[in-house]
């Protein structure tokens, strides 16, 4: 995989940016605890791009292969109908601390032992399964 032009961070990680974007959006609120995001995304979307990248899982979503490209515009206007933080939402200190906070008291209350040796053998069990699954594509790191 080549950029084919120059941008700041990897793509992975831009993703991940916007997702955590979209974390400290729902916390600011109340919608949902970290916890729970966490776990939505870990049982949803983090296992299907395990297998495939988002643009595959949304081209499953088009029940009428013939009407994607109005499929791609349904999903555009949720973008604008709401579907994620406003353009104008800026984490503010007190929410940072809340997240930081709520991650050292749950997710890091053990430390990143544990974590890092899962993590570890996770991403290298799914790799190996996805081998399995899709010998002739191979996934690369972000």
């Amino acid at each position: 995989m080549e950029l084919k032009k120059e941008i700041d961070g990897y793509i992975g990680n831009r993703v991940l940016f916007a997702v955590f974007r979209e974390i400290l959006y729902m916390m600011s609120p109340g919608i949902a605890d970290l916890a729970t995001l966490d776990r939505a995304i870990m049982a949803g979307p983090a296992i299907r791009w395990a297998v495939m990248g988002p643009s595959a899982v949304f081209f499953l979503g088009a029940r009428d292969t013939s009407l994607y490209p109005e499929f791609v515009e349904l999903l555009s206007n949720e973008l604008r109908s709401g579907y994620i933080a406003p353009p104008s939402f800026e984490p503010d200190t007190a929410l940072l601390l809340r997240y930081a906070k709520e991650v050292l008291s749950g997710i890091g209350a053990a430390g990143q032992d544990e974590l890092i040796a899962r993590r570890d053998a996770g991403v290298a069990s799914i790799r190996a399964a996805l081998a399995v699954l899709t010998p002739s594509q191979g996934h690369a790191a972000q």
